[in-house]
């Protein structure tokens, strides 16, 4: 996972699918990488590098989102491929949150 600063939002990067295979380092990462961070006003993920998402790893999206929301911090997802749009609409997860 990589982050940058983009104006006053956090643009996170996954660097391969989210499965539970890696689910465990990716909840430390996160921490480190968004919540000990910190001066964002909204998060920002770019999902381009993401070609698979099994049940973990959609939990894990919306656990990311629900802490993000409650802190009022906005959160989007932009660059989908047409799968994982797929399995968000499935979900109806974009009744949620911004995705792209």
């Amino acid at each position: 996972m990589r982050a940058h600063m983009e104006k006053d939002t956090l643009v996170v990067s996954f660097t391969r699918s989210l499965t539970a295979s890696i689910l465990e380092t990716l909840e430390k990462d996160t921490q480190k990488q968004i919540f000990e961070r910190g001066g964002f006003k909204g998060v920002t993920i770019d999902a381009s590098n993401i070609s698979e998402m099994d049940s973990l790893g959609i939990n894990f999206i919306v656990k990311l989102y629900k802490e993000l929301n409650s802190k009022g911090i906005e959160f989007k997802i932009i660059k989908t491929s047409r799968h994982i749009r797929q399995l968000f609409n499935l979900f109806k997860l974009t009744d949620y949150f911004k995705i792209t």
